[in-house]
């Protein structure tokens, strides 16, 4: 079966998240048309009251009432979410995601700072890729293939980098299962709307973990939906010691 999926990502100075979201080539047709559907009427809802439309739906702003969000009532930023919850109602999809603590990270790898000089979030990037792939082809891989999309921005040439290691080393088994990797603007590729809710909401989950607080309202609606499915860990500092066996000795960063 030939599965698409979509990746984004969500970070601070604290945690990573790397998130694929997974699905049937129809659902992604069905999907993209009732969100796009679903951000022209809150466009001509905000038109109709003189106030600016949004490009797109993105988590970030939304969440935080800034960007294109800014001025607009806690009240209106539920009812949005919630509008597009329903979409993954009707619409299955499954996901996989990735967590680390950067600082756990850092003590775990210390010679990402050496091998990425100047800009060590270009060595994360590449090496969750390749986690990803390692985990997808590992857990969901054997008669499936995978067409993988990213969103394009200043680190798709690691991502880049990490698939086209993970696709040539002798030693990953499940290479043949990944047909595609490429990196999409988000104005052409609406399914990156929903893997950017993904992405954050699971970010989010982990930020939760680490400094206790009451789970987000958005997640457990996601969470209840029988639509709805997958994994999304965090990856501690003795998965980070695991993780580091694997990608010395058969990943080869």
């Amino acid at each position: 079966m030939l599965i698409k999926g979509y990746i984004d990502e969500s970070y601070n100075p604290d945690v990573f998240t790397l998130s694929c979201l997974l699905g049937q080539i129809k659902t992604w047709a069905a999907m993209s048309s009732a969100w796009k559907k679903c951000i022209e009427r809150w466009n001509a809802k905000l038109k109709a009251e003189g106030r600016k439309p949004l490009s797109r739906y993105h988590a970030k702003d939304c969440g935080n009432l800034k960007g294109e969000f800014a001025g607009w009532s806690t009240d209106e930023q539920r009812a949005l979410t919630s509008d597009l919850i329903a979409i993954f109602k009707k619409h299955p999809v499954v996901v996989m995601a990735f967590s680390i603590n950067l600082r756990e990270f850092h003590s775990v790898f210390p010679e990402a700072k050496k091998e990425a000089q100047h800009d060590v979030m270009s060595f994360v990037y590449g090496m969750m890729t390749k986690f990803l792939l390692f985990q997808l082809g590992r857990e969901m891989g054997g008669r499936n293939r995978f067409s993988l999309i990213f969103d394009q921005g200043p680190y798709a040439s690691s991502m880049l980098r990490g698939f086209t290691q993970m696709r040539a080393d002798k030693g990953f088994e499940h290479a043949e299962c990944f047909t595609s990797f490429a990196s999409m603007a988000w104005e052409d590729c609406i399914p990156l709307q929903p893997a950017d809710l993904i992405a954050y909401e699971n970010f989010k989950e982990t930020c939760r973990q680490i400094n206790p607080r009451k789970r987000r309202r958005t997640l457990e609606l996601l969470l209840d939906l029988d639509s709805f499915g997958g994994r999304a860990r965090y990856v501690n500092r003795e998965a980070l010691l695991a993780l580091r066996d694997v990608v010395r000795k058969k990943i080869s960063v």
